[in-house]
């Protein structure tokens, strides 16, 4: 008999429904996860971008210093101007390579200009998606009628095509 009263006024100071969760409780438990798991895929996509941003511009970094360090190991070639308009097209026919052979200024620019041209698209040696590079002189005397007077400087310019959209990398270099 006490157990049955028990049960009688402990049943009544609990509601049936007071058993679990509402379906519309989880429901919005769920949309707060995936609202936070949506955020977290953002940022690992930002992470990726970063990342794959800074590797292709490192890329471009050696690039240019592979062009100036060409450039500061041919003065010659810098001051009869054969650095100051390069673009982004290889040139053809393949300049002979000076390797074993002397070369004048003029054969030791052309190869280069190939060679770095030919890095930049290549893969297997910069890795830059649709590399290409340019070198302009920035003529500090225009008044002399010299299209790149000696020691004016040169602006080298890498470009590329990445996963994210385009980018290019410029660097001033004074010979």
């Amino acid at each position: 008999m006490m157990d049955s009263i028990f049960r009688r006024q402990a049943g009544a100071m609990h509601c049936k429904n007071d058993g679990g969760f509402t379906l519309i409780e989880v429901l919005i438990a769920i949309f707060i996860l995936a609202v936070g798991l949506l955020a977290m895929a953002n940022v690992q996509v930002g992470g990726m971008k970063s990342t794959d941003d800074g590797y292709l511009r490192t890329q471009a970094n050696i690039a240019a210093t592979d062009m100036a360090d060409r450039m500061r190991a041919n003065i010659a070639g810098v001051n009869a101007n054969l650095y100051a308009n390069v673009t982004g097209a290889i040139p053809s026919p393949v300049p002979p390579s000076c390797t074993g052979v002397a070369c004048t200024s003029g054969g030791i620019a052309s190869r280069d200009v190939y060679e770095w041209l030919t890095s930049l698209s290549d893969p297997t040696q910069i890795n830059l998606p649709g590399g290409t590079g340019s070198v302009t002189c920035i003529d500090n005397n225009t008044a002399d009628g010299d299209p790149c007077t000696d020691g004016s400087p040169h602006t080298i310019t890498v470009s590329w095509r990445g996963r994210f959209g385009p980018g290019s990398y410029s660097v001033t270099f004074q010979p």
